[in-house]
């Protein structure tokens, strides 16, 4: 991330940075652990944060299968998933699988083993020295809203707002709410209406 914002020259320009479920943990990565110069964000802008993953340790077990028995792993775990989940939790599943497969599949388990199976900010999630706007989902079999309000832990410049929504994907039919939310947010907080710009 470090290289990519130097690389737009953003060290000297106000910028936020946006990330939702599982790249908080790299924002997390660059906010407190990266050491050395680099181009500091204004703010955050976090949706579904937690500092572990739900269901997680499976992926420490697996994470030493070969790629040909993780495929077939992926396979039944996707099925599994379609099979036990209700319908609205099923859309999600078949959200995740369709973004698989339209990626490179390989990449994708690794991100998934290395994030799920590894990740745990757990007692360091004040630990980002910037305001931080916290989304979630009042319904989230993934994520949970009691963990996302723990960044706001210690930083009087950060909020939490909390979707109406029965699924891991809120953001989806609320982009207008959401951008009018991150807009207030910005404006009031951070700099006074001046122009922003996010990076995703």
């Amino acid at each position: 991330m470090r290289e990519i914002f130097q690389e737009l020259n953003l060290q000297s320009q106000k910028f936020t940075i946006f990330g939702s479920s599982l790249a908080v943990a790299m924002i997390h990565q660059y906010s407190v652990f990266l050491e050395g110069e680099k181009p500091e964000p204004a703010a955050l802008l976090l949706a579904s944060p937690s500092p572990k993953y739900r269901e997680a340790g499976i992926f420490k077990r697996i994470g030493w299968f070969p790629d040909w028995l993780f495929s077939f792993f992926q396979k039944i775990v996707f099925l599994w998933l379609k099979i036990t989940r209700n319908k609205k939790e099923r859309k999600d599943v078949k959200h995740a699988e369709k973004r698989f497969y339209d990626n490179d599949p390989w990449v994708q388990r690794r991100i998934a083993i290395e994030t799920l199976g590894v990740v745990d900010f757990r007692g360091q999630e004040g630990n980002m020295p910037y305001p931080i706007f916290v989304m979630s989902s009042t319904n989230d079999d993934f994520t949970d809203p009691k963990d996302a309000r723990r960044y706001l832990v210690g930083n009087p410049l950060s909020e939490h707002k909390l979707f109406e929504h029965d699924s891991h994907k809120f953001i989806e039919g609320k982009e207008e709410a959401l951008i009018e939310h991150v807009n207030s947010f910005l404006s009031s907080k951070i700099w006074k209406k001046e122009l922003h710009e996010i990076v995703h």
